[in-house]
């Protein structure tokens, strides 16, 4: 059984304390011998049930297993509140339900003058062909994506026709 503490030092450091609880004893662990994972996850959890209303959270994915991604992922698809998420994986998109994809998935890109743009995920040219039979994450893992910058950027009211 863990629980944990958050304190102010005598010099003004916020610190953090894990307590380990058994049926013979209690022990305290700093903070800095816990793995980054654990303490990235423990941070991402506060936020998700804190009173904040939009949580932005930088490449999920980074320091954690496989399985705790997934837990993870189903938390956040299940919070109420607004989670703008970066990500290189397509394996976070595997979490997304397909009716949800181009409402939720944003690809941005800079184009060739320099500026940052961004796609909806049915925007992107051969998107939407692939979705029937896909998973948004093997959709983006299907399609070479610079291809199809490149070709939206050449025709972009075409696709969105």
């Amino acid at each position: 059984h863990f629980t944990g503490k958050v304190f102010v030092t005598l010099k003004h450091e916020l610190a953090l304390i894990f307590i380990e609880k058994n049926t013979y004893s209690e022990r305290e662990i700093p903070a800095r011998y816990i793995n980054d994972g654990t303490l990235r996850l423990l941070a991402i959890l506060a936020e998700l049930y804190s009173d904040a209303s939009v949580i932005l959270l930088d490449e999920i994915e980074n320091g954690f297993n496989p399985a705790i991604i997934e837990r993870l992922m189903k938390i956040v698809m299940s919070t109420d509140k607004q989670v703008v998420m970066t990500t290189h994986s397509p394996d976070i998109l595997q979490y997304i339900p397909d009716d949800d994809a181009d409402d939720v998935i944003r690809l941005i890109y800079r184009s060739k003058s320099g500026k940052s743009k961004n796609l909806k995920f049915l925007e992107i040219p051969g998107v939407e062909q692939r979705l029937g039979v896909l998973s948004p994450g093997e959709t983006f893992l299907d399609i070479n994506l610079a291809e199809a910058i490149e070709q939206f950027e050449e025709n972009p009211e075409e696709e969105k026709a």
